[in-house]
């Protein structure tokens, strides 16, 4: 899971109090996840490459990204790359080239962008309902490859579209866009508890509202749970806690 921590607020002459992703740029930048630039800006509107987007996933994981990288190896990062170690692990999540190559310095893209996050929170199992892509008028250019992780990303609320109605898959993803993608992890993660009372007779009904019980452990005790899709529940009626 990404591990977060209090911090105090960052500056940037870039980046107002008013700026959309202002919140998200200070946060992560005080966490040590991402720095400015030494003329004090943070260029928020800058793409972001594959290997820096590595990085930060990865110092943010920390001690939960413990897998085996002796046998990862790609064409095109060298062990003297400065993220080689980073690529490794983030390969685990991110959708690595079949030709064993990963394009460290090529964009991040929002498609591989949500395939990471989703992975990275631990969702990458979940069932998701595909209408969900059909809030954008570009859906036709999601490949079967990535439906999956989008529609889970934009379900949860860890990625949205554009203001135009599009997601733009393979479109570039921005410094600011990062820090608010990973962001709304953290946001999720300080959601409180929400309680479910029911006195309904049938033996699972459904509970649609603000609840996200991928991201909250239930505390289980003689009632059912059970989870079809992103943002509804069916619980047994019976008292249920969630936190």
């Amino acid at each position: 899971a990404l591990s977060f921590s209090f911090v105090q607020a960052a500056s940037y002459s870039d980046v107002s109090s008013n700026h959309w992703a202002h919140d998200a740029i200070n946060y992560l930048s005080q966490m040590g996840a991402v720095e400015g630039y030494t003329d004090g800006s943070f260029r928020p509107n800058q793409s972001i490459t594959r290997a820096e987007f590595s990085k930060i996933i990865i110092e943010l994981l920390g001690s939960s990204a413990t897998q085996n990288t002796s046998e990862v190896n790609f064409m095109d990062v060298s062990s003297l790359h400065w993220a080689n170690e980073y690529v490794k692990k983030a390969s685990f999540y991110m959708n690595a080239n079949r030709k064993n190559r990963f394009y460290p310095d090529a964009d991040l893209l929002r498609q591989d962008a949500a395939m990471a996050i989703v992975n990275v929170a631990g969702k990458g199992n979940e069932k998701y309902d595909k209408k969900t892509l059909d809030q954008f008028t570009d859906k036709e250019l999601i490949s079967e490859d990535y439906e999956k992780y989008i529609a889970l990303a934009v379900g949860y609320g860890l990625m949205n579209g554009n203001a135009n109605g599009t997601f733009n898959p393979t479109g570039s993803m921005t410094r600011a866009e990062i820090c608010q993608m990973i962001y709304n992890v953290y946001l999720k993660s300080q959601e409180p508890k929400k309680t479910v009372v029911s006195t309904s007779d049938d033996d699972f009904i459904p509970y649609s509202g603000n609840i996200d019980v991928t991201f909250f452990p239930i505390k289980k005790e003689t009632q059912t749970v059970k989870q079809e899709e992103p943002g509804v529940i069916y619980v047994t009626p019976i008292h249920q806690t969630y936190s």
